[in-house]
């Protein structure tokens, strides 16, 4: 698609639809060579060489889909537009990294020698929700919680698993395995992780491990994980679904890494 003064919103929306989706052929197509660009974090760019450079540098974003898109073109005095957007944008529910957040974007668009070229670009989230150096909130936030617990839901509806009875203290403890968030190892004990609430029992993690179903991991050995509420791995850790961090042993990050991409279905 070539950008024209009649297709002016559609060419933005295809631009941000591809962008995200790692083939940044349009958005170079259209960029001046003195281009501004804003964007959330610490990007605040100036020049076509400058932009490029940046992501050369850096690793780009996930896979992200949108979805909720409202844009508005604003003319903006002689051969100059305004297009401003905002639109959810979202990684699949198998994707490495679990997150969503609704963002809001400006583009400046002016005529050049006949030619409609984009000089300016203002990309930000509606709450500040990124971690240091981050181009895309892959940590949990507020908006990722919530598409989050709207996945696992399905996932529950899906799943009819038995409970396991477990002992703790003098109380017999009724544990829905599909609702532990992670186990973790207190001495000759355990504390059972849920969404609500946190269970010691008597029991050493070990033992519980062959006790719990597949699709829980040892990914350090004071931790038992269920993969269905891992959101990220980084070096050297897992993100779960409440923003806890699992650590995950130096020697053994390539093979956390994995095992435990294979066992989400990646």
């Amino acid at each position: 698609m070539e950008l024209t003064t009649e297709n002016i919103l559609e060419f933005t929306e295809y631009m941000c639809r591809e962008y995200y989706h790692q083939n940044l052929q349009p958005i170079l197509s259209v960029i001046s060579k003195d281009i501004s660009w804003i964007d959330p974090g610490k990007i605040f760019l100036f020049g076509r060489e400058a932009f490029e450079r940046q992501f050369k540098a850096v690793q780009m974003h996930p896979m992200i889909d949108l979805d909720d898109i409202d844009f508005h073109l604003l003319p903006f005095g002689k051969d100059a537009y305004i297009v401003i957007a905002r639109y959810y944008a979202y990684t699949s529910a198998e994707a490495e990294y679990i997150t969503a957040a609704m963002q809001r974007a400006t583009f400046y668009y002016r005529m050049n020698k006949g030619r409609l070229e984009l000089v300016h670009m203002h990309v930000s989230n509606e709450w500040q929700e990124l971690i240091g150096d981050e181009v895309f909130p892959v940590h949990i936030s507020t908006q990722t919680y919530q598409y989050v617990k709207k996945i696992l839901a399905e996932r529950l509806e899906r799943r009819d698993e038995k409970k396991l009875s477990l002992k703790g203290g003098t109380a017999n403890f009724y544990i829905d395995p599909s609702k532990v968030l992670y186990i973790e190892t207190v001495g000759a004990k355990s504390v059972i992780h849920l969404f609500d609430q946190n269970i010691t029992v008597n029991y050493k993690i070990g033992v519980l491990e062959g006790m719990f179903p597949d699709y829980f991991y040892r990914a350090h050995r004071s931790y038992l994980i269920n993969t269905e509420y891992s959101i990220a791995i980084e070096r050297y850790y897992i993100t779960m679904s409440n923003g806890q961090l699992i650590p995950i042993p130096e020697k053994r990050y390539n093979e956390v890494k994995k095992t435990l991409a294979k066992k989400i279905g990646l």
